[in-house]
């Protein structure tokens, strides 16, 4: 008995074929990309430098220091921990000889990781966000100890696009005082407010 094979489709009509099927393995992976992407640009990463650490930034020096409020700290707003001590790495990173490039990679993972914990949290609300907001939240989840949650009304500001709610709700406070610099960079790059 002979097997009889159908004529193959032109390839015009597989590729319709194929995008009519749904997204692909390689369209979801774009998607995550360019999510991730459009929150990382370079002026966001340059905003979260100067913030976090302008010394280092602006002059170079500062790579390991003691923060505002005490804590043991590399490169732009890592805290070490006991763990990146007693092994004096960082994501593989040598502690005493870490470079700024090497900062600057340091920040980009602490960012995925609080990007992630974002994502968990809020979901879609979240990833359907545009990338500015996507940056406020990030910004305060990375620096806030407690993170969004501590930023409850702002949050929702973000969520619902509500620009009154976030110009009012924003502000940072350590110790009891006003982080001035930082409120003021945030209203700078966020509202495009000078102060």
């Amino acid at each position: 008995m002979a097997m009889i094979i159908p004529p193959r489709k032109p390839i015009q009509n597989q590729t319709e074929d194929l995008l009519n099927y749904g997204p692909t393995v390689n369209q979801q992976t774009d998607e995550i990309i360019n999510h991730k992407q459009d929150i990382f640009d370079p002026a966001f990463l340059n905003y979260m430098k100067d913030v976090e650490n302008n010394k280092l930034y602006i002059h170079g020096t500062n790579i390991r220091h003691v923060d505002s409020v005490g804590n043991d700290t590399i490169g732009y707003g890592h805290l070490l921990t006991s763990e990146n001590i007693e092994n004096n790495k960082v994501y593989g990173y040598n502690l005493d000889t870490l470079t700024e490039a090497e900062a600057h990679n340091v920040l980009v993972e602490d960012l995925k990781n609080k990007n992630q914990i974002l994502i968990n949290k809020l979901g879609k609300d979240y990833t359907n966000l545009d990338s500015k907001r996507k940056q406020m939240l990030l910004d305060i989840q990375f620096n806030v100890s407690g993170g969004i949650d501590k930023f409850p009304n702002f949050t929702q500001g973000v969520l619902d696009n509500d620009m009154t709610i976030m110009q009012n709700e924003y502000t940072r406070v350590s110790q009891g005082k006003p982080l001035t610099r930082r409120n003021n960079k945030f209203k700078e790059f966020f509202f495009d407010i000078k102060k």
